[in-house]
């Protein structure tokens, strides 16, 4: 039982948890996002909160507008890669 609540959350991997997002559809930006999160409707424990941060440590990030729309872009390096801010 100890092991079970000592276990890390397990997340869909990259390509399926892209799926469920755009098949959700009620996102266009990171700004929506985190207020959907921020609001506690985020009920899946299979998709994490911070996705940027997560996927990036994968290096399988590729921005906020591939993750909620499929539409690949080039605005900022490092929010691409999940990498946090100082």
């Amino acid at each position: 039982r100890q092991s079970i609540l000592r276990r890390r959350p397990r997340f869909l991997p990259f390509g399926e948890c892209v799926k469920w997002v755009q098949a959700m559809g009620i996102w266009d930006d990171k700004e929506e996002w985190e207020d959907w999160i921020a609001s506690g409707e985020k009920r899946n424990p299979y998709i994490p909160s911070r996705p940027d941060e997560y996927y990036g440590r994968q290096g399988v990030w590729k921005g906020w507008s591939y993750f909620l729309l499929g539409v690949e872009d080039s605005v900022d390096e490092e929010s691409q890669r999940g990498v946090p801010r100082n």
